[in-house]
């Protein structure tokens, strides 16, 4: 009797998913750091504090109350939170210029950590790096960090928040809260745009990876709690600050 040919299979359903490869291997790692490193010692252009509005954000991380002690309104500054806090304890600790320089850097760490981590995904590593290199070099990046105004920390948290929504893990979606909190208490606008782009991008990657509803709105959730935690922490350590 001869053997009958298996049909090919015709099911719609998804192809799949190859296993996740762990993005916090010693070679990602070091990347990122070399990266960062690199482009930190050999930036010669740094933008100064060339607005009004960072020169009074400088001002506050450096002395604190001693600047609003006698303002009509402290309304204003408790939306700055994720910035002046951070600043002000690296000021403390290491003082003003290496404080400020610190800063920078690990924002630049993010962006570079970020941009890495979502490119290796689709690509080998020295494709993930050579485009992230071009990307952290940018003179629209250096500028936007080299200046205390808030654009370059908005910047850095919604790289982030990009990287993380398209890996729907409980994990990620726990810092992704974090990083909403902090971004929320740096400038309400650019949270709500960075969130925005973090749902999508979530709910996105969870249909592609055939995740059931009730996981999606579970991670919802938690990214909503760590949120409001962080949101709250901020709020304690700016009582404390004013």
């Amino acid at each position: 009797m001869a053997p009958t040919a298996t049909p090919p299979s015709t099911s719609s359903g998804p192809p799949a998913e190859r296993p996740a490869e762990n993005p916090w291997t010693k070679r990602n790692l070091l990347t990122i750091a070399g990266l960062t490193a690199i482009v930190f010692l050999i930036a010669q252009r740094w933008s100064g504090l060339d607005t009004p509005d960072s020169s009074f954000y400088a001002s506050l991380a450096l002395f604190g109350d001693e600047v609003t002690d006698r303002a009509p309104d402290d309304s204003y500054f408790w939306t700055r939170l994720g910035y002046i806090a951070p600043v002000r304890g690296l000021t403390l600790l290491l003082g003003p210029w290496i404080g400020f320089a610190v800063y920078k850097a690990l924002l630049l760490m993010l962006i570079t950590g970020s941009a890495y981590l979502l490119l290796k995904r689709h690509m080998n590593w020295v494709s993930a790096t050579f485009l992230t290199a071009t990307v952290t070099t940018s003179t629209v990046v250096l500028s936007y960090l080299g200046n205390s105004y808030l654009t370059g920390t908005v910047l850095a948290g919604t790289a982030v928040l990009i990287a993380l929504g398209t890996s729907p893990r409980a994990a990620s979606s726990a810092v992704s809260g974090v990083t909403m909190g902090w971004l929320a208490m740096v400038n309400p606008a650019g949270a709500l745009l960075a969130g925005t782009l973090w749902l999508a991008l979530m709910f996105h990657s969870a249909h592609l990876r055939g995740l059931p509803i009730r996981t999606r709105l579970t991670d919802l959730g938690l990214a909503a709690i760590t949120t409001i935690m962080t949101m709250l922490a901020f709020l304690a350590i700016g009582k404390a600050i004013f």
